[in-house]
């Protein structure tokens, strides 16, 4: 399904997204690219992944992805610091989740358990 290739696409530019944000800038990624034009044109042979709709496709994941970090910037910051801390896995998702809790409640992205995607990412 295509909402699968959204999230997809969203994940691989988020590193991209990520450098952006942090830097203003980002000057690496060109494998993250190379990854979802590998799977972009994998899916039914390159015949419906056109270079246009793939250019659509990074430029909206990336898009998506920046917005996610914006909208959850505290759990961006402690991912970074626990990351540049040289931090386990599991203590980065740690980390990321007491942000999300912001001190009580549930951890999840996008609110009211919204997924990232076309139809919410305006949200």
């Amino acid at each position: 399904p295509r909402s699968s290739v959204d999230r997809y696409s969203v994940v691989v530019m988020a590193g991209i997204a990520a450098e952006a944000e942090l830097h203003g800038q980002a000057e690496g990624g060109r494998a993250d690219e190379q990854a979802l034009v590998r799977l972009l044109t994998s899916l039914d042979g390159g015949r419906s992944w056109d270079y246009a709709k793939i250019t659509n496709q990074a430029r909206w994941a990336a898009s998506s992805a920046a917005l996610c970090i914006r909208a959850h910037r505290p759990a961006f910051d402690a991912l970074v610091e626990a990351l540049a801390a040289g931090r386990s896995v599991g203590t980065c998702v740690m980390a990321i989740e007491e942000a999300l809790r912001g001190g009580g409640g549930e951890a999840q992205l996008g609110g009211s358990g919204a997924g990232w995607n076309r139809a919410n990412v305006s949200k």
